[in-house]
């Protein structure tokens, strides 16, 4: 849909009309005031809007804030500039914009390029081992950089790879799709909905590493084994084609030495620093500042940066700071709490599934935001405080792994099947419900037991004992994955995939050692 276009553009704006009207009188008929029933009205109107794409989503954002400005100043805050300020957190999007510039740079100066080629060398142009290699490296990426580039990275690569060696890119590009919505939960960078939650709770980034990281491993294998099962790649190709990936030159990629340098000098400080200090904006801002000083050509690095994003951001923080004024986000907590009494076990359940369930219908980020300030009133109650953590977790696994439900569900499948369109290898609708309706079944429900496990651990030990607690949980992760190889590919190609894979490792090594 083309952003702006008046024949696009005026009948969603009637329709979004229209149900902000309803939503007016069905808040007045639930006895709401009127401050609160209009602050709902322009939310959902704003909503309707982002949903329909009638126009961008910094459009959509900014008409949604300047109706909600004009709430707010006719209610009873006169200094707008001053409620701005207190509800658009600048450090958030400061942090993220940071991210971007250093994410943008790695692409910009062909560092993640060279990686990738390098990477994929090992593969030797054995399709079915490219196709692993490429999953790993999808996945591994997401310990680096945030989801968006990483996914630029990997479909371009694919695209390239698949180019030389003349098979279908299609089945390779899903697999990156879904792996990257798996590893969007992987750390504190990898997606937008982390870093939000990360900037406004102060979780450091270990946090994602000792209670995210472990279920991603989990989840990664399986959507692996079922998407090689679903799509699987093509199995052979002419050994001399195969051949031409070596003859690739990952240099080629490098435009500029002194960049290229700079690019690998703030990715990993970018990493180091999120791990030993726990100022994001401050470590985001130190090392975009490094990358804009040695970038020769500015102007291209910051057109780059996705600034729809962060424009939605500004305009959306001022719309969920009107909700919050208007009394609407304590309403809604509060209907929450008078639900779920005091039972932990059906509010964290109806706080992952609700929010499973929005992110794969509506954009994760304009859902984290409204709900994060929601879920901070929930967690300072008494009875659910002690399991704030396990709130955190819940949350950013449904916003992730929601992201997978649909095409429009996430940017990185925007982006993943945009590439994949633009190189003549489109990936149809039919293709991607044919995965994302059982990935989104598997993965949820993997998610929700993991929660489940981690909230009555305590229980469970006590029945079990600890020897037999970790006894019975190895038993069932390696039972899954024994079901998913044999499904997927069969034990002995599995045995005989991982021994040449074994052999292929050693053998570079061994060169590497001999040549010191």
């Amino acid at each position: 849909m083309k952003y702006g276009n008046s024949e696009n553009s005026v009948k969603p704006l009637i329709k979004a009309t229209i149900l902000a009207g309803c939503v007016v009188v069905i808040g007045k008929l639930l006895g709401a005031s009127w401050k609160a029933s209009l602050a709902m009205a322009i939310f959902i109107f704003t909503v309707f809007l982002l949903i329909t794409e009638a126009f961008s989503r910094a459009a959509s954002a900014f008409i949604g804030s300047a109706l909600m400005l004009i709430l707010i100043y006719f209610s009873d805050v006169h200094d707008l500039a001053e409620f701005a300020s207190h509800t658009v957190h600048l450090d958030v999007i400061l942090a993220l914009l940071g991210v971007m510039l250093v994410a943008a740079a790695g692409l910009k100066s062909g560092f993640l390029y060279y990686v990738g080629i390098k990477i994929a060398k090992i593969s030797r142009g054995d399709p079915i081992r490219l196709y692993v290699i490429l999953a790993i490296f999808a996945y591994a990426l997401s310990f680096a950089l945030n989801c968006e580039a990483g996914i630029a990275v990997v479909v371009s690569l694919t695209l390239a790879i698949c180019g030389v060696l003349r098979i279908d890119p299609r089945p390779y590009v899903l697999m990156e799709i879904f792996v990257i919505n798996v590893s969007a939960s992987t750390t504190l960078i990898a997606g937008i909905p982390n870093i939000i939650v990360a900037e406004e709770i102060g979780l450091p980034y270990e946090f994602f590493i000792f209670n995210l990281t472990p279920l991603t491993v989990i989840l990664f294998l399986i959507s692996l084994l079922m998407l090689y099962k679903s799509t699987p790649p093509q199995r052979e190709i002419h050994p001399l084609v195969a051949a031409a990936i070596l003859d690739m030159d990952e240099w080629l990629f490098v435009r500029n030495r002194f960049e290229f340098y700079a690019s690998l000098v703030s990715i990993v400080g970018l990493v180091i620093g999120f791990i030993a200090l726990r100022e994001l904006m401050f470590v985001s801002i130190l090392f975009s500042a490094i990358i804009l000083a040695a970038s020769p050509k500015t102007e291209e690095l910051l057109h780059e940066v996705d600034w729809d994003t962060i424009l939605f951001f500004l305009g959306f923080y001022i719309i969920v700071g009107g909700l919050e004024h208007a009394g609407v986000l304590d309403l809604i907590a509060h209907s929450l709490l008078s639900f779920a009494g005091n039972n932990v076990f059906i509010l964290l359940s109806a706080i992952f599934w609700l929010s499973l369930l929005v992110s794969g219908f509506l954009d994760n980020v304009p859902y984290i935001i409204t709900v994060l300030p929601i879920v901070q009133i929930l967690v300072s109650q008494p009875p659910f405080s002690k399991y704030e953590s396990l709130f955190w977790i819940a949350l950013i696994f449904a916003c992730n792994i929601g992201g997978g439900l649909n095409p429009y569900s996430s940017p990185y499948n925007l982006l993943g099947l945009s590439m994949a369109k633009k190189a003549d290898a489109e990936i149809t609708s039919d293709m991607f419900y044919s995965v994302s309706r059982k990935w989104i079944i598997c993965s949820g429900t993997l998610a929700y037991i993991y929660l489940l496990l981690r909230l009555f651990t305590g229980e469970i030990i006590e029945i079990l004992s600890l020897i037999g607690f970790v006894a019975t949980l190895t038993i069932i992760i390696v039972a899954a994955l024994l079901i998913g190889i044999r499904k997927a590919m069969g034990f002995r190609r599995f045995f005989l995939e991982s021994k040449a894979f074994g052999a292929l490792i050693k053998g570079i090594v061994k060169k590497k050692l001999k040549r010191k």
